[in-house]
């Protein structure tokens, strides 16, 4: 996986193009992607033990908020691009075992709706493709997780119209809500001028705290904001460009959980093992 999703033609993105694609989106935000967010998060009440992530799917609001096109199956997608397979099959083995580790650790609980709050997800660059490997949204507790079931593949995301095309066994099947961090954090390197870029990246809900941020030493955002939305992606942008990858790993956003970036997938579970495990344990 490592030769075949960090090639230096996978890590050289056109800068000006992200920053623009980044100011667009903030300008969506402010204008008319801003109003409906704002009367959705209005609609929720929160209380001590309740953060806004919690309360919207109690309130019975739709996990995933942006548009998602699906163009074909997996299977359509390797046919598309011969040579990629291997890959894929290696890279969605080692994200379902992640998936799963969250999982019985306790770092992705179930959520309200009976439904898994964790993520996984890796990008994959080679024969000039990029593009994601990232588990579903609404994946049901318990059993094990599916190369073929539970995964999509993410080839294009667009900050400004908040949308993405995908392919998955079925359009029924979309990409997990948090689709738009992932794709955002694993193309961030070029954007804020990393030293090292992040290939896989993992999201679980057992630390989402300032007070357990703090405790453990890791970067933590100030403001909460509702998942799935382009505020949310901007509050993570913003608090990696302030702590930048490699020498952070790992980050909380406020109400919304953590993260861990690695360069592969079994760097960003390695990371995981070593510094949010013990924490769960205690």
């Amino acid at each position: 996986m490592e030769d075949a999703t960090h090639t230096k033609e996978g890590a050289k993105l056109e800068k000006n193009r992200d920053n623009s694609d980044f100011e667009a989106s903030k300008l969506r935000t402010e204008t008319s992607g801003q109003q409906s967010m704002s009367q959705t998060t209005e609609c929720l009440t929160t209380g001590d033990t309740q953060n806004l992530e919690s309360a919207s799917i109690a309130a019975g609001f739709v996990r995933v908020k942006y548009d998602a096109v699906w163009k074909g199956s997996a299977t359509d997608f390797m046919h598309e691009n011969p040579g990629v397979q291997n890959v894929f099959y290696k890279t969605a083995s080692e994200l379902a075992i992640a998936a799963e580790l969250l999982e019985a650790s306790g770092a992705a609980p179930v959520a309200e709706d009976d439904k898994v709050a964790g993520n996984v997800a890796a990008r994959i660059v080679m024969n000039d493709v990029d593009f994601l490997v990232v588990s579903k949204s609404g994946k049901q507790a318990g059993g094990q997780v599916s190369v073929e079931d539970d995964f999509c593949i993410v080839t294009e995301f667009d900050p400004v119209q908040w949308s993405l095309n995908y392919y998955a066994q079925s359009p029924s099947i979309l990409p997990t809500s948090d689709s738009p961090l992932h794709h955002a954090v694993l193309h961030a390197a070029s954007q804020f001028g990393w030293s090292e870029a992040p290939y896989a990246s993992l999201h679980g809900h057992a630390l989402e705290s300032s007070d357990e941020a703090e405790r453990l030493g890791i970067p933590c955002s100030t403001k909460e904001t509702l998942f799935s939305t382009p505020d949310d992606m901007h509050e993570l942008l913003s608090l990696v460009k302030e702590h930048p990858y490699p020498a952070d790993r790992i980050y909380v956003r406020k109400g919304h959980g953590f993260l861990v970036l690695g360069k592969t997938v079994a760097e960003a579970v390695e990371t995981f093992k070593a510094q949010v495990v013990p924490y769960i344990a205690q």
